[in-house]
């Protein structure tokens, strides 16, 4: 049978743990060290190796057989197996472990809320599942179906091995139906651009653009959210949704400002080096010299 998820070599990121705007950033950062991790699409190892150097003991799951062989080499056990057959207690047994990692895999899955229910019977007391997932409610996507568009691509948004699309909502509602307490909810920024509207009546752009940033979703890229099992129903996020929205607003304003911050540094650069080249020129030191003392009399 055709494996439904596959990693391929698309999927081998390079991890920046500086970037904060990383989801991998952000998953290496909610799971700690010294933990025992699944890794669920572990692909060539590039996530597993940097838990492994938090201490973490990592179980890498994968149906590529060239990429697992790859990630055996930061990983404690690797599982060859198609995660939507998911069978892990005939590798595991009875051993528990502190964290399951889904990275940008369960919008690959035909039954998502199967996988998380076999999951949580592995989880140890105190586990958790970290999951980061695309937002189909992305700003490029609405415009794109303004437009009336939903191309597929090879990675991103719409990649088109994708066989789950999700909003925030309907990702906290599959977690809870799963038999988890969703703990929290991050966010990867990555504002909308004049470009998304190409296709669109250039009139409308900017009163259209306007209205969307209303909404602080369209500009969150991607969901990393972590849950553990309960018996309960609900969530423990904040019942306050005008505080999760100012928490994008101030993430999205730090990144225009990182952005601001680095654009000067660069004109400054180049400033040094405009006047590094005046200063080997005849007229710099004709006024440096004859000029310049004149003027201080």
């Amino acid at each position: 049978m055709e494996d439904s998820y596959t990693s391929e070599h698309k999927y081998n990121f390079s991890v920046n743990v500086d970037d904060e705007n990383s989801p991998w950033t952000k998953i290496v950062k909610l799971v700690g060290g010294s933990k025992t991790v699944l890794d669920f699409g572990c692909a060539t190892g590039y996530l597993s190796e940097v838990l492994s150097n938090h201490g973490c003991r990592v179980i890498g799951v994968d149906s590529d057989e060239e990429a697992i062989a790859k990630a055996a080499k930061f990983c404690e056990q690797t599982i060859k197996m198609d995660i939507d057959e998911l069978n892990l207690e005939e590798f595991l047994g009875d051993r528990k472990v502190d964290a399951a990692i889904f990275g940008d895999v369960l919008e690959h899955l035909k039954n998502p809320k199967r996988v998380l229910q076999i999951t949580r019977e592995f989880l140890a007391e105190d586990g958790f599942v970290i999951a980061s997932v695309p937002n189909i409610a992305h700003g490029s996507i609405r415009l794109q179906l303004l437009a009336g568009n939903f191309d597929y691509t090879e990675t991103g948004l719409l990649d088109s091995s994708h066989l789950r699309f999700f909003t925030k909502n309907s990702l906290i509602r599959l977690f809870e139906e799963s038999g988890y307490i969703v703990v929290s909810v991050e966010h990867v920024i990555k504002p909308i651009e004049h470009k998304d509207f190409i296709g669109l009546p250039s009139g409308i752009v900017e009163p259209l653009l306007s209205l969307m940033q209303q909404d602080s979703s369209v500009n969150v890229f991607q969901y990393v959210i972590k849950a553990r099992p309960t018996e309960e129903k609900g969530s423990l996020l904040a019942k306050d949704e005008l505080l999760l929205d100012q928490r994008i607003r101030f993430e999205e304003r730090i990144l225009n400002l990182e952005k601001q911050i680095k654009e000067k540094e660069q004109v400054i650069k180049e400033l040094e080096q405009f006047s590094e080249k005046v200063k080997k020129t005849p007229s710099y030191w004709i006024y440096r010299i004859f000029i310049k003392p004149f003027f201080k009399r």
